[in-house]
């Protein structure tokens, strides 16, 4: 089995915006069961993929070092998630832009 065939497309494009690259397939098995968890699969997989992009920028503005940032398998299985939900990117934006700003 190669790894296109493990994985969803879904969950191949989550992965592609999580920030930390390790243990896809451990990563995969708490995807699958966090998508559980919303009214359907199709919400799932786009709330979870817009928390990732969210999560991701926020690393990258950061400049977190990769050790600081917890494997996507921990990320999920924590539900950390909640914490970057769409109804808060333009929330975490302003904060961003406030941080830089007294950084300057």
């Amino acid at each position: 089995v190669n790894s296109k065939e493990l994985y969803t497309d879904a969950f191949n494009d989550f992965w592609v915006l999580y920030p930390r690259k390790i243990n896809k397939y451990l990563s995969f098995q708490k995807y699958q069961k966090e998508i559980k968890n919303f009214k359907t699969s199709e919400e799932g997989e786009t709330r979870l993929k817009t928390a990732a992009s969210v999560y991701g920028m926020m690393m990258k503005e950061s400049n977190a070092e990769e050790r600081f940032i917890p494997h996507c398998s921990t990320w999920l299985n924590q539900r950390r998630y909640l914490e970057y939900e769409e109804e808060t990117l333009q929330g975490i934006k302003n904060k961003m832009k406030s941080k830089n700003r007294l950084a300057g």
